[in-house]
């Protein structure tokens, strides 16, 4: 997904490492496809943080819901503000096999940041599929990310 917005994952702050992986787990789990790019870039952009003229190389973009699309997808709240987080998170070397080459410096902010996307007769399908989940199942972010959780992490840890 970040790599059509030419953007590495330690550029990305841990709300947008969230929002990523409810929306991918939403695609492969409830309705049945591959992340959908263009589904992404129509519910989502990249906003440059902490601002436009200053770019931190680590968390230096992240993902917001755009304006108008919230009531189309699944509903959760996401921490108003993680203080103080790059405190708290650190780097390992990149070890044989290795992860791709991280670039140097912060993300460099690009008009397709902010673009709609396209394939509107796909995006207007799976948003109406995303629909009948809310009505009939009652998904929500908190019941993706338990079911996330039963999936995926459980297993893990046995």
């Amino acid at each position: 997904l970040l790599h059509h917005w030419g953007i590495q994952v330690y550029h990305l702050t841990p709300n947008s490492i969230l929002h990523i992986s409810i929306f991918v787990h939403i695609c492969e789990a409830f309705l049945g496809i591959e992340p959908h790019f263009d589904l992404f870039q129509h519910l989502f952009h990249l906003k440059p943080q902490p601002s436009d003229t200053g770019i931190d190389v680590v968390g230096g973009a992240g993902l917001q819901l755009c304006q108008g699309v919230g009531s189309k997808y699944i509903p959760y709240k996401m921490t108003g503000k993680v203080i103080d987080w790059k405190d708290l998170w650190f780097y390992i070397e990149n070890q044989a096999p290795a992860l791709p080459r991280r670039s140097a410096g912060p993300p460099v902010k690009r008009a397709s940041w902010n673009s709609r996307g396209g394939n509107v007769d796909q995006v207007n399908y799976l948003l109406g599929k995303i629909d009948l989940l809310k009505k009939n199942h009652k998904i929500c972010g908190a019941s993706v990310v338990a079911h996330w959780s039963l999936r995926r992490i459980q297993p893990l840890q046995q």
